[in-house]
């Protein structure tokens, strides 16, 4: 939804429940994997953290944190976070253990 300009709510929420879905041969329609958020741009990229999770990329600090929007739940607000907080977060909710390397990161094809 961030990256595409949509109010984060349940309503839009909706179009992309399946949004990754590790299991389908297109799992990402629009964006293309690359192996990190290096020359992606802001609002450009989202990354799936064990194919669990979905983060908006949201930029890098100097010391090269990489930050994301994240919505976790129906209820929770979105918030800007550090991936590894998200992460050792969403770990702590879920009972997983996921790490840096469970993280897939995709960047949104140009429209032509």
């Amino acid at each position: 939804m961030a990256t595409n300009g949509e109010e984060i709510n349940p309503a839009n929420a909706e179009k992309y429940k399946q949004f990754p879905n590790p299991m389908a041969v297109d799992s990402t329609p629009g964006f293309s994997q690359v192996d990190n958020f290096d020359n992606v741009g802001f609002n450009q990229g989202i990354a799936s953290i064990g194919g669990q999770h979905t983060v908006s990329f949201y930029g890098k600090s100097k010391d090269g944190t990489v930050y994301v929007l994240t919505k976790d739940g129906r209820q929770a607000k979105p918030q800007i976070l550090p991936l590894k907080e998200v992460i050792s977060g969403f770990n702590s909710d879920q009972g997983t253990n996921f790490t840096m390397k469970d993280v897939k990161y995709y960047k949104k094809n140009e429209d032509k």
